[in-house]
């Protein structure tokens, strides 16, 4: 991939209807008061207005009067913001909404505010079962939810619905009905092993196996007035095929190419066994089929369709990764990046979710260990060579879990181009606004803009924020730049004008801020998150991590920082830190009083006890009623060498929760 910075892109921004103005109020009343916005946008309405009546046209709307043109401009980035909410509201697009405002505000004003009445997703963003996975998953795993359900027919995303919501019950509660729903939603939903004797039989049978193997040999030739139980033949005879039979499956998801072939052969024998051990050959018929039919073949088929749906949601949820990616990296880098951490991640996680019954050769080596082999030799090689066949053919190479990966790349290359496109759109966006790339510079360097004035400036830190905005944008002084406003000109934002401070313990200090953060983080996985609390510990698997590489696994961690004091607090700095790792610095703020921003930072963890610091105003920029409460710490404990073997890391033994 390459930076094609001066091709120019034209803002291609959907038509919206005009707000009406209570609509309009609502929305903004109640931004406002979640935080999501400054207070002080209420009183540029009519600038909003009229950048969702011209279709976000700064230039129509530079010379809206209103209380706060003093303050805002229609460039401005606040401004700007709080409009593609409105506009994305307005048309029923929860996914841009969630993108631009973050999933805490999706319930509100989706449901409480009873705002989502148009759109793909009218039906589904109210269920009980979203407000619950809305509850349950990380805010990557929602927005990739609600754009399959705005995409894709049912039948098609289930299984991947099914694997990003992490539930099998709230997925299928929260999807319409479609035919043979019952696959996915009772089958698998009851545990797709079932249908295979997956988890059954090896709990049953265990490590027995191996030697039941003999004792089934010889009872293939010599009889026996009873047959073994019917899960102990399918685990011996049947099971094996599972592996085959779902990357055929996969392969030819209308036929299962050559599984119909292999059952046939697999059946054939099976007739053989049950009508040699005190059943009639009809009966033995009746007995085979139902092992094919009921149990192998819908289990292949039910495995292929879920291991790609949870191969295309892991895909997805490469998106905050990918949306770095192609800020920070470089061509080469960038490649590299895309290839290790989701080819190897995604494998690893799939492993993990659907264990297939591995081929085991030691079983036909004990075979001829029988005391009957001597005697009937040439009978029992006839029985060893088709074991050995047999053992090769059921290890497909590439397995079915790198099969479903390799097939997903088409999905994650998707995810890539619209990180692109989008970033690509914002740049185009900056130039417009005066922003230019400095002298000496190359598209190796990844974007790297001067901006002349504030509002260009803080555009392009919004923009280019998924990387390092600090060092890719520059500002540049203009005579443009809005004078500080005096006390007897300065206009007060309407809910601040007669707020009542607010007391934060015996700390709070009248027209201060105080920032902290707010008690539960999470450290985002693959597949979902683990709740913690700063103060405490989480422990995590290695093959939860989105990539793991010589002795490191690369988690994330979400928070939220509130600003609990009487005073609005102005741009700040917050910086997470590993232990043994530089600090990834984030902007923050400015945020009202009794506001709150999620945040998102992904660090580099090793095995064992990993102490993670957030430090909040890090550079301390901001004067607080208390200083003390800025630097939570939290505990991740990594089982697992992340990829580095038994010494790939700095091994640490789990250790009390960090404080």
């Amino acid at each position: 991939m390459a930076w094609r910075w001066a091709v120019a892109l034209s803002l291609a921004l959907g038509a919206a209807a005009p707000a009406h103005a209570d609509t309009l109020d609502t929305i903004l009343d109640y931004l406002a008061k979640a935080g999501v916005i400054d207070p002080a946008l209420k009183d540029a309405k009519p600038l909003i207005e009229c950048l969702v009546k011209h279709d976000g046209n700064a230039a129509a709307c530079v010379d809206v009067k209103s209380a706060a043109a003093q303050k805002f401009v229609p460039d401005d980035p606040k401004i700007q913001g709080a409009f593609q909410v409105v506009r994305a509201v307005q048309k029923g697009d929860w996914v841009r909404v969630v993108e631009i405002a973050g999933v805490k505000v999706l319930l509100p004003l989706a449901c409480d505010l009873g705002l989502a009445t148009t759109g793909p997703l009218k039906g589904f963003v109210c269920k009980d079962a979203m407000k619950q996975i809305v509850a349950k998953v990380a805010e990557p795993a929602v927005r990739e939810i609600l754009a399959a359900l705005a995409s894709g027919k049912p039948e098609v995303i289930v299984w991947k619905v099914i694997t990003l919501a992490g539930s099998v019950d709230l997925a299928c509660a929260l999807l319409p009905d479609f035919p043979a729903k019952d696959v996915p939603c009772s089958v698998f939903g009851k545990a797709l092993a079932e249908i295979g004797g997956l988890f059954a039989d090896s709990a049953k049978w265990g490590g027995k196996i191996v030697v039941d193997v003999a004792d089934g040999a010889e009872n293939f030739f010599f009889g026996n007035d009873s047959h073994m139980p019917y899960d102990k033949y399918y685990a011996l005879y049947w099971l094996p095929w599972l592996h085959y039979g779902t990357t055929e499956c996969m392969k030819d998801p209308k036929g299962c190419g050559g599984l119909a072939a292999q059952n046939q052969v697999v059946r054939e024998r099976c007739v053989d066994y049950f009508d040699s051990h005190n059943q009639y050959r009809k009966t033995a018929k009746k007995t085979c089929d139902n092992m094919r039919y009921n149990r192998l073949t819908p289990a292949a088929r039910a495995m292929a369709k879920a291991m790609d749906g949870a191969a295309e949601a892991a895909a997805l949820q490469m998106r905050p990764f990918t949306r770095t990616w192609v800020v920070e990296a470089t061509p080469e880098v960038f490649t590299m990046a895309r290839k290790q951490t989701f080819d190897s991640g995604c494998q690893i996680a799939l492993r993990k979710e659907f264990p297939l019954p591995e081929s085991n050769p030691a079983r036909c080596e004990v075979i001829k260990k029988s005391p009957m082999y001597k005697s009937f030799k040439p009978a029992f090689d006839k029985v060893y060579a088709s074991c050995v066949s047999d053992t090769k053919k059921q290890a497909p190479s590439p397995s079915a879990h790198a099969s479903a990966c390799t097939q997903a790349r088409h999905t994650l290359e998707k995810v890539i181009e619209e990180e692109s496109a989008a970033l690509q759109t914002a740049v185009t966006r900056l130039v417009a606004l005066g922003c230019k790339t400095p002298a000496g510079w190359t598209s190796a360097k990844g974007p790297q803009f001067e901006c002349k004035g504030k509002v260009a400036y803080e555009n392009c830190r919004v923009a280019l924020k998924a990387g390092n905005e600090a060092k890719r944008c520059t500002y540049l002084p203009s005579p443009d730049d809005p004078k500080p406003l005096s006390a007897s000109t300065a206009v007060k934002p309407a809910a601040q004008a007669t707020a009542p401070v607010a007391s934060v313990g015996a700390a709070a200090t009248v027209g201060k801020p105080d920032l902290t953060a707010s008690p539960e983080v999470l450290l985002l996985r693959r597949g979902g998150s683990e709740k913690g609390q700063w103060g405490g510990s989480i422990t995590v698997e290695d093959s939860a991590a989105a990539s793991t590489q010589n002795g490191k696994c690369y988690f994330g961690l979400h928070f939220e920082v509130r600003n609990s004091g009487g005073a609005p607090a102005p741009v700040f700095q917050v910086a997470l830190s590993a232990e043994g790792e530089p600090p990834t610095v984030r902007q923050a703020g400015p945020l009202a009083p009794g506001a709150s921003s999620s945040h998102e930072v992904y660090v580099n963890l090793r095995p064992g006890a990993n102490p993670v610091r957030l430090r909040i105003d890090s550079a301390q920029q901001v004067a607080e009623a208390d200083e003390n409460n800025n630097a939570p710490a939290l505990t991740v404990n990594v089982k697992g060498s992340c990829g580095g073997g038994a010494s790939g890391g700095r091994l640490r033994q789990p250790a009390t929760p960090a404080r």
